[in-house]
């Protein structure tokens, strides 16, 4: 899994609402169900010497099942439906416009709440339900291997462009399910692949639930 890499770009099969964005042109090419089935599969290394080994070490050699995993259709379904979710979410966003600057430039410079005018709200998005053990965690985890999580961009088709894109967070729900608590991991997990203070500046003791939720919409806007 990739955390930080340097943008390289790719034509995006000829998909006219994803042409001549970088943060689109950035993300893996589209690939078929076999294609996807093959990048999703984790199969641990097999010599048939293993065989041939002590008791003691075959046993430490069992343990490699837990690396195992072979997607089936459902974690084809995922792997589309979050691949989706994220060139779509990124066509109002492209950087090179000039209408996506005017928007970043408004929601970061007013210290007051960011009106829902303001940005962008035809974003996608989709839920994954099943029993507990039945593979929602490694399905996303094998998904999310397929993407690198950060992305430095220093120039596209010969424009200067100087910027960082986080492509994906992974946040857990806080321990006591509050909507403060899961804020305030939201904002440490951009802090970790960022680098940034953001949790430091926003989460005090006098923050309100407003205020953290609103220094979050500027973020994902940003």
């Amino acid at each position: 899994m990739n955390l930080e890499v340097q943008a390289q770009y790719r034509e995006n099969e000829g998909i006219r609402p994803f042409k001549d964005n970088p943060l689109i042109a950035t993300l893996p090419s589209v690939k078929s169900n076999m294609e996807l089935t093959r990048a999703l599969s984790i199969r641990p290394e097999y010599k048939e010497t293993d065989r041939l080994e002590s008791k003691e070490t075959r046993l430490l050699y069992c343990g490699e099942i837990l690396r195992f995993y072979q997607p089936c259709l459902n974690s084809l379904k995922v792997a589309q439906r979050l691949d989706s979710c994220l060139r779509w979410g990124y066509v109002n966003r492209n950087p090179l416009l000039s209408k996506t600057v005017e928007n970043f430039n408004a929601v970061f410079d007013t210290p007051n709440p960011v009106s829902a005018a303001t940005y962008d709200v035809s974003t996608y998005g989709f839920t994954v339900l099943g029993i507990s053990g039945g593979g929602k965690t490694a399905t996303l985890n094998a998904i999310l291997r397929m993407y690198p999580q950060v992305v430095c961009h220093e120039k596209y088709q010969e424009t200067p462009l100087y910027l960082t894109q986080i492509v994906w967070l992974r946040v857990q729900c806080a321990a006591d399910g509050s909507l403060k608590g899961l804020c305030y991991n939201i904002l440490r997990e951009f802090d970790t692949v960022a680098g940034t203070d953001y949790l430091e500046k926003y989460a005090k003791r006098n923050s309100s639930l407003d205020l953290l939720q609103n220094a979050i919409i500027k973020l994902a806007q940003g």
